[in-house]
């Protein structure tokens, strides 16, 4: 499987090399930074394609998103119509309604979305959990992931 990068910092290489290690080669990156493209095309034998807008007709199935959120303007690039999977990084959205359009998108186009959260089954994530859910922290004011 094919996978796209938006967004070349330094995550990006890490999951990069993750890929690779399970067979999955990069195909293209994208990145706003035309020197940090160039360097990251060049060190996976990628085709940077130069403005986002352009990375939807890459030949990837996977689009694995690392800018942050701002950045990434997810309303401006139609992956449901590029028909592509999406890992995006944490958070994936600054509000709510824009996390539950983005889940919508998603699932009206038969696309697998993802997010990052590299932490959620560390030992201290989970006891704020379980304290959460407790009710020994007070209520929540935000939506818990299950």
């Amino acid at each position: 499987m094919r996978v796209g990068i938006i967004g070349a910092g330094g995550i990006a290489w890490k999951h990069a090399q993750a890929y690779k290690n399970i067979g999955y080669p990069i195909a293209a990156v994208t990145d706003r930074t035309a020197e940090r493209g160039h360097k990251f095309a060049d060190a996976w034998g990628a085709e940077l394609r130069p403005r986002r807008s352009s990375f939807a007709s890459a030949r990837t199935r996977i689009a694995s998103m690392f800018a942050p959120f701002p950045v990434t303007g997810w309303r401006r690039w139609n992956w449901r119509e590029a028909r592509k999977h999406v890992l995006v990084e944490k958070p994936m959205a600054v509000d709510l309604q824009t996390a539950a359009r983005m889940v919508e998108v998603a699932r009206a186009g038969g696309i697998q979305l993802g997010v990052v959260s590299q932490h959620r089954f560390d030992d201290s994530t989970l006891f704020l959990k379980r304290a959460i859910e407790a009710g020994q922290l007070g209520r929540s004011s935000r939506p818990m992931p299950t």
